[in-house]
């Protein structure tokens, strides 16, 4: 069985300055929020764990906080820049496909709309849109990455900051 948690950044400052939008950082809530939903999701994970991060300052800061809570190693965050602009199906499998053998878990950080259309796409139906700091996790019956197909996950469990305010 595999397991992918696709999670959206924290809550991020606004664009009002001139700082692009790829440097943008998250906020306090931000911050606070990415920290709870790891916390809430901790016992949930199968380890040993494996994380890839859009390469933009909010997606990478919360990838750090769960990587904080979950005792994962910040240097092992592989970064995937296509996750900031958006991936095809078939780019999200292939960027599975190269997730190590050993790990039953891989947590994907990056940015809406992309995060609830793949969800969508590999759930049979996800009528949802996933929040920031939101983690929506799949449940995969196969014994290998690259044998993951488009809407064949199950849903394993889908958090979110307002579930615990």
């Amino acid at each position: 069985m595999k397991l992918v948690v696709l999670v959206r950044h924290g809550k991020a400052e606004h664009t009002d300055d001139p700082k692009p939008d790829f440097r943008r950082d998250l906020t306090t809530r931000g911050e606070v929020d990415a920290t709870k939903i790891a916390e809430e999701i901790k016992p949930m994970l199968p380890q040993p764990l494996h994380f890839i991060s859009s390469s933009a300052n909010r997606a990478l800061q919360t990838a750090t906080f769960f990587a904080s809570v979950l005792d994962y190693p910040e240097d092992s965050i592989r970064e995937e820049e296509d996750l900031y602009d958006g991936l095809t199906t078939t780019d999200f499998l292939e960027m599975l496909a190269k997730t190590p053998e050993d790990s039953d878990c891989v947590l994907v950080f990056g940015h809406n709309p992309t995060q609830t259309i793949l969800a969508d796409r590999m759930l049979n139906h996800f009528d949802r849109i996933l929040p920031t700091s939101g983690a929506v996790a799949i449940r995969f019956e196969v014994q290998a990455w690259a044998d993951i197909e488009p809407r064949s996950g199950e849903l394993a469990f889908y958090k979110y900051p307002k579930m615990f305010r």
